[in-house]
């Protein structure tokens, strides 16, 4: 059965449609794997046999495209590593293969971080990778072997940050400053990331007053949809 076009409004009660933004840059047929997508990012990380690639497709969109990018590169970077080491004629199956390439990728000094970050690509080719049993282990035995680090080594007093901005009277600084004050006491309140920062807006419908203080929605996608004060 032929997929209705996706780009088209025309269609029968039940049929899909799809907005043209998530749609390849070069759709090519439904049997192959596009290599760019709308937003630059690189083509198709998962496949499955028993879905359509329109479904395939927008499993893409689940990630961001930084993520996308990312994952694709640690994807090339196994099959690599892959046919070197079947070429010594190694018998291992997927997983065994996986926990081989994680395990040399540790070596080198790679934070637990950053494995896990290479085991969630590999999630895409190896399905159900990051519940097996033997990952599990393997991931218990590089935590024991290299326990993670604080981020920061040093940390700075926020007493002196609100002593200054106690000092800039609201009557007395121009608007760029009282911009600055605004936003480093809602980044000190909220503990948020600067992106969501950026995707606050003061006016309806992002803004509302509650009995507890202000309810503030962000405008843009963002791991937390939403952010009480």
């Amino acid at each position: 059965m032929v997929p209705p076009d996706p780009t088209s409004n025309q269609g029968t009660k039940g049929s899909i449609r799809l907005d043209s933004r998530l749609l390849p840059r070069d759709q090519g047929s439904l049997n192959q794997a596009p290599s760019t997508y709308v937003d630059g990012s690189p083509g198709r990380l998962l496949t499955h046999p028993l879905l359509s690639d329109w479904v395939l497709d927008i499993f893409n969109y689940s990630l961001r495209r930084r993520t996308r990018v990312r994952y694709k590169q640690m994807i090339e970077e196994f099959k690599a590593w892959e046919v070197s080491f079947n070429s010594l004629s190694h018998e291992s199956d997927t997983i065994s293969l996986a926990l081989e390439f994680l395990t040399l990728k540790y070596h080198p000094g790679l934070a637990v971080s950053a494995i896990k970050t290479y085991s969630s690509a590999l999630n895409f080719l190896i399905p159900n990778l990051t519940q097996d049993a033997l990952y599990l282990r393997l991931l218990k035995g590089l935590y024991v072997c290299r326990p993670s680090t604080l981020r920061y080594t040093s940390t700075w007093g926020v007493d002196l940050l609100l002593n200054y901005l106690n000092s800039l009277v609201n009557d007395q600084i121009d608007l760029k400053w009282t911009a600055i004050k605004l936003a480093s006491l809602l980044a000190l309140a909220l503990a948020a990331r600067g992106s969501e920062l950026t995707q606050l807006n003061i006016v309806d419908p992002w803004l509302s007053r509650t009995p507890g203080g202000f309810h503030v929605i962000l405008k843009g996608r963002q791991k937390t949809s939403h952010i009480f004060l």
